[in-house]
């Protein structure tokens, strides 16, 4: 019974990570990812920026391909933070991750066209970047 309990609940796990809507693999924009840690901020900073306008403009849509860059923009700030060391390494990959997570909220909610939650994850993800910015020493981003 444990071996046919465990079987199923591996399936179960498998088939619900293959469900889950992501876009790791597979983008539907061509995004270029950023060179270094500058670049990927700057990409950060201006997107967000360009997102606020966008809703403000009820081009919900728009955000999607937003929600991309952004994506690996986060993914560059993650890999090559090496800079950052000791207490501000661990809270730099917290709020990395909580940025990571807001992101891909953002990315799904403009891609579904639903403008309350796509604010919603943009107001996340413009509180989190002063935390982003204190966790680096001065001048890398």
């Amino acid at each position: 019974m444990t071996k046919t309990w465990t079987t199923v609940m591996a399936w179960t796990l498998l088939l619900a990570q293959k469900s889950e809507h992501t876009h790791k693999e597979e983008r539907h924009f061509k995004v270029t990812t950023p060179v270094d840690i500058k670049a990927a901020w700057l990409q950060i900073s201006t997107k967000v920026s360009d997102a606020e306008k966008l809703l403000a403009n009820k081009q919900t849509e728009a955000v999607h391909e937003i929600g991309e860059r952004l994506e690996i923009a986060v993914h560059v700030l993650k890999e090559k933070s090496t800079m950052v060391t000791g207490d501000k390494q661990a809270r730099l990959a917290s709020v990395l991750e909580q940025l990571d997570k807001a992101v891909d909220d953002l990315h799904h909610a403009a891609e579904d066209k639903d403008a309350e939650q796509t604010r919603l994850e943009l107001s996340k993800i413009k509180s989190l970047l002063p935390l982003v910015v204190a966790q680096y020493p001065p001048g890398v981003l």
